[in-house]
This record gives structure tokens, C-alpha cells and sequence, in this order.
């Protein structure tokens, strides 16, 4: 995504989270540290979101890298750099990443809801073991919730689609990336050999580089 103005952001990112469905007493909090992030913005004449920017407020308000590099942060402190972390990811991705959803179901279509439980029924006659199972129905959610969130379609779906979910993975080990691809690409086999969609995505996956 481009950039957005911080107040457009924040739109965005609350619809977002109250589609994911955040409980209010959590919004409430994001909305308190948005407000005084936007007052920050506002003071030093910054429209458009910045992590940079909104770091120095982390910075100012709580002597982060002072204190990080002390091993003195707290717990609050920690919540209010995902904050920022998370505004800085939704406006390069256009979502809210899998590490800050990890207990929250996020399908909001009845149909969709239907096609994973499909999908963990599909590899269970496959054999695969519990926890593959498990793993690649993590990561079909996660992908169903990405195109829910960018109002995409199975029968709409893009190589270019694909790159930009991929792209969200970046940070993440080798090997989580990897398994992650192969249960993306598990998904898409099954999305395609049951007509869900009309081109086989699963050996055109973009690659991307991970830390090891």
C-alpha cells in the first residue's frame, strides 16, 4: 500500500480489526495510543504515517532504545512498539499480520468458514500427520482471512495476489516461511482440483528471501 495519511490509517486499520472481531475493551486501547500518535503527528507537522516518526514518540515517551538496550522494558512499553508495528505493517500490507491475531478466528464468510473445514478434512484423508493438519490450516485461515480483508475472491485471484501474501511473511525464519509455502501451496492444489479456482497458483509461488 502506499502511504496514508495517519488519520486514514487508523480508519482502515479499526475497520479491520473490528472485522478480525477485536473485543471494544481492546479497540478502546488502540484507540487511546492512536489518539496521542496522531497528536504527535499533528505537533510536528507529519501527515502521512511514518514508523520513523511514530518510533520518536515510542522513543519520547518512554525512553525505548535507552531502555532496550538496558533490558529495562516493560510490558507496556513492549505493547505500545507493536502498536506502531502494527500501523507500520498495515499500511505496507494492507492487513493485520498472523503475530499479533494469533487467538482470534478471523473468517467472517459463512462460505469460507465451510472451505477450511473442507481443506483440514482434505488433509486428513491425505494422511498427514496432526500437526502438518494443523499447521496448514493455520496458514489456509490466514491466507482466507488476507483476501477477506482486500475484498478478494477465489475466483478473482492473482499471481499478483499471491506475491502480496507472500510478502507478509517477511521476518520470519527460514523454516517457518517454508512451511508456510507449503501449505499455502497445499491449499491452492486443493482450491484448484476442486474448481474454486480456475489456474493451479501452487508450483508459481513467488520466492522470497528469510532470515535463517
Amino acid at each position: 500500500m502506499k502511504k496514508l495519511p495517519i488519520r486514514v490509517l487508523v480508519r482502515l486499520l479499526e475497520q479491520e480489526l473490528i472485522r478480525m472481531g477485536y473485543k471494544e475493551a481492546t479497540l478502546n486501547y488502540y484507540r487511546e495510543h492512536w489518539k496521542r500518535i496522531i497528536a504527535y503527528f499533528d505537533a510536528h507537522d507529519v501527515r502521512a504515517f511514518s514508523e520513523l516518526t511514530a518510533m520518536q514518540y515510542v522513543d519520547k515517551k518512554c525512553d525505548f532504545f535507552a531502555k532496550e538496550k538496558a533490558g529495562l522494558l516493560t510490558q507496556s512499553h513492549l505493547y505500545l512498539f507493536r502498536i506502531v508495528r502494527m500501523m507500520g505493517d498495515f499500511q505496507q500490507h494492507g492487513t493485520v499480520l498472523r503475530r499479533y491475531h494469533r487467538r482470534l478466528s478471523r473468517i467472517n464468510s459463512p462460505e469460507n468458514t465451510a472451505l477450511l473445514s473442507q481443506f483440514g478434512q482434505h488433509c486428513k484423508n491425505c494422511g498427514y500427520a496432526v500437526s502438518t493438519t494443523k499447521g496448514y490450516g493455520r496458514t489456509a485461515e490466514n491466507f482466507v482471512s488476507f483476501t477477506e480483508s482486500h475484498n478478494m475472491s477465489p475466483e478473482n485471484l492473482t499471481a499478483e495476489d499471491l506475491t502480496a501474501f507472500v510478502k507478509t511473511l517477511m521476518g520470519y525464519s527460514y523454516k517457518m516461511v517454508e512451511f508456510v509455502l507449503c501449505g499455502l501451496r497445499c491449499f491452492l492444489r486443493f482450491l484448484y482440483n476442486e474448481k474454486r479456482i480456475a489456474t493451479d497458483f501452487s508450483d508459481s509461488l513467488p520466492c522470497m528471501q528469510a532470515r535463517k
